[in-house]
This record gives C-alpha cells, sequence and structure tokens, in this order.
C-alpha cells in the first residue's frame, strides 16, 4: 500500500509558504552598499609602544585612514601588527622562506579582512576608481595622461 500526502487546502498552503511559489523568489543579496556609517571611529588610538617600526607604521596607517575601522577591529589590528613583528623577526633571524610566506599569506588574509587591501576595499564598497581628469592634472602642474605632454 503506497503512502500518499495529504491535500491542503489553499489557504493553508498559502500560510505555509506553498500556495504561490513566485512571490516567494529567493533573493541574491547584492554587493554592500557604503551607506554602513561607523559611528565610533579608532581615529587617535596609539599603538601599544612594544611594536617595531613596520608595526607602527601599519597601525598609525590604519587608525589615521581606515574611517571604517570601529573599536571592535582594534583585536584585530593589534593581531595583524603582532604578525608584522613576527614576520620581521623571522626574516632578521634568517628563518626558512616558507616559514616566512606562511606569515605573509596570515597578514594578507587579516588585511583583507580589515579591509587594508585595495581588492577588500572595492568588495566592501569602500572605494571607488576615479579617473584623473585633464583639468584636474593641470591644476596639479602634472603631464596628460594621454600623451605624456606638459600642457
Amino acid at each position: 500500500m503506497a503512502l500518499s500526502s495529504p491535500k491542503r487546502s489553499d489557504a493553508s498552503a498559502a500560510r505555509l509558504g506553498g500556495a504561490d511559489k513566485s512571490a516567494h523568489q529567493y533573493q541574491r543579496p547584492g554587493p554592500p552598499t557604503p551607506t554602513h556609517r561607523v559611528t565610533q571611529t579608532v581615529a587617535g588610538t596609539p599603538a601599544p609602544g612594544h611594536y617595531g617600526m613596520e608595526a607602527i607604521a601599519v597601525w598609525h596607517d590604519a587608525t589615521s585612514q581606515a574611517e571604517w575601522l570601529a573599536p571592535s577591529d582594534l583585536a584585530s589590528l593589534r593581531l595583524l601588527c603582532d604578525m608584522i613583528d613576527r614576520r620581521d623577526g623571522l626574516v632578521a633571524g634568517h628563518a626558512s622562506s616558507r616559514d616566512v610566506v606562511q606569515l605573509d599569506t596570515l597578514i594578507l588574509k587579516t588585511m583583507a579582512q580589515l579591509g587594508l587591501t585595495p581588492a577588500s576595499r572595492i568588495q566592501l564598497g569602500l572605494a571607488t576608481v576615479e579617473a584623473e581628469t585633464k583639468l584636474e592634472l593641470f591644476l596639479a602642474g602634472g603631464t596628460h595622461a594621454d600623451t605624456g605632454t606638459d600642457d
């Protein structure tokens, strides 16, 4: 004896989302929009004193220029700077290139998660590509991009 599914009325099918399947089509989310604003930033947060010069430079650049970073991102930023210091120690100690490459991979992943690479900023909707106009170039005293001449 074969089992059959019970018949549903249109009203019960509608309550369960099965009456009109076209009304429940999945909408794929688009890329994030830059309308999300961080209300508290990490601007001006001093770097911990134990970092080397390169890690301090990354800390300063991130806290002064990455307006999207929030205080909750400071732990990841500290981790990034720790890895940069560790990398400097590995290179100075002539560690194996495999160890340095593995650490470089982690550094790049952490930078991308924080939006500190050009590609990650584009994915997050934080960066736009702008072409330099001839007027802007002229006012800056540069050369024309298309001809390479001063005009």
